[in-house]
């Protein structure tokens, strides 16, 4: 490889990839478990409107519809689960349903039982700031149609050609 293109020294990611870089396609990698092939940047993909997911999670960020869009299953599916055992817990308070009959054991679980929806509503805040600013993570991967299709199709054969190469030798950097 060229010891003139910009990589980092860590983990040798050459930058010149990140332009290729798309959220769907680290979406597809991270539904194929190729985790090792996916990077989070703070810089918005060219495939994601940020102002669009911004409005996502303003009016639906309490179910963690953003990170949904992005990819970010795992926080979404905390949100959700939050959100959902908030709401039960709270509507059997409602309907007065007492927890005072009930075991130590399960009263002390009912004492920590805004948790989740505290947690889930920190993130929602969080995250919706981080995308007003621009510190939100979005996880990127190559897209190799993207880099074939690219202006400077002699940049974009050579990256191709690292990538294969690496993925030949075993270096799964992206």
């Amino acid at each position: 490889m060229d010891q003139s293109i910009p990589k980092c020294d860590t983990c040798g990611l050459v930058f010149a990839r990140l332009s290729f870089a798309t959220n769907s396609a680290g979406i597809k990698a991270l539904k194929k478990g190729e985790d090792n092939k996916v990077v989070y940047v703070k810089r918005v993909p060219q495939d994601v409107s940020k102002w669009k997911l911004f409005f996502i999670s303003l009016f639906f960020g309490f179910l963690g519809v953003q990170y949904y869009k992005v990819g970010r299953t795992k926080l979404f599916y905390f949100m959700l689960f939050a959100f959902v055992l908030t709401s039960i817990l709270v509507t059997m308070e409602f309907f007065g349903v007492s927890f005072a009959d009930m075991s130590q054991y399960i009263q002390l679980i009912l004492y920590f039982r805004y948790l989740p929806g505290a947690l889930a509503f920190l993130l929602w805040f969080a995250s919706t700031i981080q995308i007003a600013f621009g510190f939100f993570k979005y996880p990127v991967s190559i897209d190799e149609n993207i880099a074939v299709q690219s202006v400077d199709e002699n940049v974009a054969r050579q990256i191709l050609k690292e990538v294969k190469e690496d993925r030949k030798t075993g270096n799964t950097q992206v």
